[in-house]
């Protein structure tokens, strides 16, 4: 999880960006948006392996959940937090947007 602003955040993907050489192998990123609990995330977790370098994953769960993910998972790390997120509002437009 990060305490960056939506605005800083980006900015800090832009840098990041800047700097990849373009030998780079080009990834798929993966965002999750959910209220709570990943769903399947064994699935998932089994879709990845193997893949490593290959994906960013980004889980969006609403600001109130907390967690524990093991460090070995896929998903270890991954919590973008900012503002609550409500299906089929304006809000997933704006959070996807950034």
């Amino acid at each position: 999880m990060h305490n960056m602003s939506d605005e800083d955040l980006v900015k800090s993907v832009i840098e990041v960006s800047k700097m990849s050489t373009t030998n780079a192998p080009y990834k798929v990123a993966f965002m999750f948006l959910t209220p709570g609990p990943l769903p399947l995330s064994p699935l998932w977790e089994l879709f990845f392996k193997g893949h490593e370098g290959l994906f960013s994953i980004y889980v969006h769960p609403h600001p109130l959940y907390n967690d524990t993910i093991p460090q070995e998972s896929v998903f270890y790390g991954t919590r973008i937090t900012s503002q609550p997120v409500y299906w089929g509002d304006i809000s997933m437009m704006l959070r996807e947007d950034c």
